[in-house]
């Protein structure tokens, strides 16, 4: 029953003739097309080669990764195999083939009882790619609903985050419900964790990171950079939040995608330094936040326009920038490798989680109405004494010390009778 999900089954079960790109997977795209020109994009021709590789080494569940498996994802995936194939190289098919019928169980639960995200999810429907025609209908948008809502209730921890929405509607033009419910469970829990969160400290954590990147693969535009005062994170923050899909056009946004699911986070920072690389010198000019955003609003709108118009090879003029942009990607800076980005999470990790404890603390403060009487000085005093008992509290509460589990703990930020105790000896002189 589970393989009957599979687009490959259904395709496979057909002749060679019939691999005309016909889609069997219950997603939007099946209802009101796909972005781009099938024909400009070889979608024929791709959906053979997957044909041909599947036959010889497996599919869906039982599929053998091998070189050629990373080289089909690069090229770029035909639209009737998309969504499976991002689903399985995440590792996401596997989550759904083993809690089957949980996305179902959080729908109906979402039905009964909304919960506390579903008034924030709603404001963000219509802003979900609204440019494509199964978000102007009500099929698109119910869709959406169901999963960001079950999604929230899953992690109810992380809820629902902006920019949520953003990838959440992409991957439903190329897959089913389930299918993106169990793909967003595992990028946020594993590829890119704490991106959506309420801090987005996953997302400043890999800013930092890009950042020491640039400052050590091109010194020349970091050091213009600083000059000017002109703020990476204004065009890059984005780049990573939407995984490109509210920087460039869909149809080359959706290619990082392949790249994404199938190698990781890494993919982000490549493509994000092989834009800079290849606009260093126009963006060595700039000396402002608008300059800058101007000069990669321009690029990406130039993205499908051929890299050498002017060659006398006729191969040659068809390579596009796009082409050109993922060329640079992989050969200008292979060091980007999982293990290396890792390595470099650890070691912004502090400071960045600091950086974020301080900035929840001044917002805290700042919206302070009744200060009783207390200075700033004594308002931050108590603020750090505070969290610092609650955060031993739960410490010991989800060692065993009370009845409370780990998520109900979680979502309390009130003191207990022995926490509050703690709490007054710790402000106290006379205790």
């Amino acid at each position: 029953a589970f393989c009957k999900t599979c687009a490959s089954e259904h395709l496979l079960a057909q002749s060679d003739s019939a691999a005309s790109g016909d889609v069997y997977a219950d997603c939007l795209g099946k209802t009101f097309g796909f972005p781009g020109d099938p024909t400009t994009q070889k979608e024929k021709p791709k959906t053979k080669y997957w044909i041909k590789y599947m036959r010889e080494y497996g599919r869906n569940l039982t599929v053998i990764r091998r070189a050629e498996f990373d080289r089909l994802i690069r090229v770029g995936l035909p639209n009737c195999l998309r969504g499976e194939i991002w689903e399985l190289s995440s590792g996401a098919m596997h989550l759904r083939f083993q809690n089957r019928g949980v996305y179902e169980k959080h729908v109906n639960d979402y039905l009964d009882h909304p919960g506390p995200c579903a008034e924030e999810i709603e404001k963000d429907l219509n802003r979900s790619l609204p440019e494509y025609a199964g978000y102007q209908a009500p099929e698109g948008i119910d869709a959406l609903r169901r999963v960001l809502n079950a999604y929230s209730l899953r992690d109810a921890e992380l809820g629902y985050c902006q920019a949520m929405n953003i990838v959440a509607s992409t991957m439903l033009i190329f897959m089913t419900e389930e299918q993106v419910f169990w793909t967003l469970s595992v990028m946020c829990d594993r590829m890119v964790p704490g991106y959506y969160s309420p801090s987005m400290y996953g997302a400043s954590l890999d800013q930092s990171i890009f950042q020491s990147l640039v400052e050590e693969t091109m010194p020349s535009l970091a050091r213009s950079f600083k000059r000017h005062d002109i703020q990476l994170s204004i065009a890059c923050l984005p780049w990573f939040l939407t995984l490109f899909v509210n920087s460039m056009p869909l149809v080359y946004a959706l290619r990082v995608l392949d790249c994404f699911f199938l190698e990781g986070p890494k993919i982000l920072f490549q493509i994000g330094l092989a834009i800079l690389k290849i606009n260093g010198g126009a963006l060595l000019e700039a000396a402002d936040d608008g300059t800058f955003m101007y000069i990669l609003k321009e690029y990406y709108g130039t993205l499908g326009d051929s890299a050498y118009p002017d060659s006398k090879n006729a191969r040659a003029r068809q390579v596009t920038r796009f082409h050109e942009l993922l060329y640079v990607a992989y050969s200008d800076f292979p060091r980007i490798t999982h293990a290396r980005i890792e390595e470099l999470r650890r070691s912004h990790q502090l400071r960045i989680v600091h950086s974020v404890e301080e900035f929840s603390k001044r917002t805290f403060l700042r919206n302070v109405i009744d200060a009783s009487g207390f200075t700033k000085e004594q308002l931050s005093l108590l603020y750090d004494r505070y969290y610092s008992v609650l955060f031993y509290s739960r410490s010991h509460q989800r060692d065993g010390a009370t009845g409370l589990t780990k998520s109900e703990s979680d979502e309390k930020i009130l003191l207990d009778v022995i926490g509050f105790a703690r709490f007054m000896y710790e402000i106290s002189s006379w205790m």
